[in-house]
């Protein structure tokens, strides 16, 4: 399986070839400060100055921690699409890992339609985003994200149904964080979605809210729930 910093490699850059900071890092801060309880671009950048050291483990960082400035201009104009996808190659691979199968065969996949309270766009704000996810119900996994064009849960649903390979499983459907511009309450409802299986799949007996105390407060636990993202994917060696 590959890394975490390498399967953020894959999503583009929005942003212009002489920015200063690697997105890759900028997504692996970013991962890193949500799965501690972040929720703003603001606790992103607090968190990498504060854990600048321990990040320095195992990331390069040459100009040091990205400013929350920066950290909002990537999710606001980073394509949700790819960003999905990378995400959706992770989820994946939990799944197989936690079920011991290979795809979707057997599971049960419910499909779930949910507006982000008050994730509204400008000028617009009566309309909230409105978000299709699709869930491994059994594993409580994420699996994959659509955003609702005009809260339309119906071409969502399709999309997000004709991007999974449902071959022998049960498909059901129901089952609705505040950002203000451009892509940014998607891309950072993605990234807390991949937060919450990772901390859902770690052994440890906690609950969720113990679990994110936890990660921000000891930091050997922190890197251990980074190294699980390594964890090798069925059929495959170790990335």
């Amino acid at each position: 399986m590959e890394s975490l910093g390498e399967t953020f490699a894959s999503v583009p850059d929005p942003r212009a070839g002489n920015a200063r900071h690697d997105l890759a890092e900028i997504l692996v801060i970013a991962f890193a400060a949500t799965l501690c309880g972040a929720e703003t671009c603001c606790d992103m950048a607090l968190f990498g100055r504060a854990k600048e050291p321990l990040l320095r483990e195992f990331l390069a960082l040459p100009h040091g921690i990205p400013s929350h400035d920066t950290f909002s201009r990537v999710f606001r104009f980073l394509d949700p699409a790819a960003f999905e996808m990378a995400f959706r190659r992770f989820t994946a691979a939990f799944a197989e890992r936690l079920s011991g199968r290979t795809g979707l065969a057997g599971t049960v996949v419910a499909i779930d339609g949910k507006s982000l309270a008050g994730a509204c766009e400008a000028g617009a704000r009566a309309t909230p985003l409105h978000l299709v996810t699709a869930w491994a119900a059994d594993q409580r996994l994420v699996l994959a994200q659509r955003r609702a064009p005009g809260r339309s849960e119906v071409t969502a649903a399709l999309e997000v149904v004709g991007m999974l390979d449902l071959l022998g499983a049960t498909v059901t459907a129901d089952d609705r964080a505040r950002s203000r511009k451009d892509n940014a309450a998607e891309n950072l409802a993605i990234l807390r979605r991949l937060a919450l299986n990772l901390l859902r799949t770690d052994p440890d007996k906690s609950s969720l809210r113990g679990k994110i105390k936890k990660a921000g407060w000891h930091d050997q636990y922190l890197l251990n729930l980074l190294a699980q993202m390594r964890s090798s994917r069925t059929g495959e060696g170790q990335g």
